[in-house]
């Protein structure tokens, strides 16, 4: 009888050994952004990067969007962007706004001038400020996109975006460095674009980013 009982609590030990090791392992593949075979550009985790630059640590999703509500208040009141999700490309060309991509209804990809064209801004086209405004659905999507916009802009200049180190800059400002309402996530080509673009360069980018993720845009 002892030595069944050993045998038997033996048996227990292991199998909660491997339980504890399963659920350890799924619950890291819950948090880590998935890589689609045809983006060479490694998908970021913009939210864990916001929440490491606003709060110097990440947060569990409800304790960030709770922090996170003390900085709406003070946002700015400007707002470029969302206005232009109902106009028509010939319309957002008279406003000097070149929408490059867009889907059929969360987000546009939008030239950033004051970067002479190098830079990309994904936009989400309803009202959002912060990442932790967006569902669990809508922030991977980002997350995709973001690496997409990379691979199109290192296509569009001829290079072939980094697949370990990446090739571009992604990123959220925190709140304290927003200079518009709506959130925007910044894809900076480090190297290889020869700024300012041109409409060529941009329809490159424009094509080989709806090869990758579908959509639309104005190029």
């Amino acid at each position: 009888m002892k030595l069944q009982s050993r045998n038997a609590f033996e048996c227990v030990l292991r199998v909660g050994t491997v339980l504890v090791v399963f659920t350890i392992t799924v619950l890291g593949f819950q948090n880590t952004p998935a890589q689609p075979t045809n983006i060479k550009t490694r998908i970021p985790d913009l939210l864990a990067d916001w929440e490491l630059a606003t709060f110097r640590s990440t947060l569990p999703l409800d304790e960030a969007r709770k922090r996170v509500e003390t900085y709406r208040p003070g946002l700015p009141q400007r707002d470029p962007f969302t206005s232009l999700v109902l106009l028509t490309c010939e319309q957002r060309l008279a406003r000097n706004e070149k929408v490059v991509w867009e889907d059929d209804d969360n987000l546009m990809a939008i030239v950033d001038f004051g970067d002479r064209g190098s830079k990309l801004l994904v936009v989400p086209k309803h009202e959002k400020n912060f990442p932790t405004d967006l569902d669990e659905t809508l922030m991977p999507y980002v997350n995709k996109v973001a690496a997409a916009t990379c691979d199109a802009l290192m296509v569009a200049a001829g290079k072939q975006a980094g697949t370990t180190t990446p090739s571009c800059r992604m990123y959220i400002n925190p709140p304290a460095s927003l200079g518009v309402r709506q959130m925007h996530v910044h894809v900076q080509a480090q190297a290889g674009v020869t700024s300012p673009v041109d409409n060529t360069f941009l329809k490159r980018t424009a094509a080989h980013l709806r090869s990758l993720v579908g959509g639309r845009g104005c190029f």
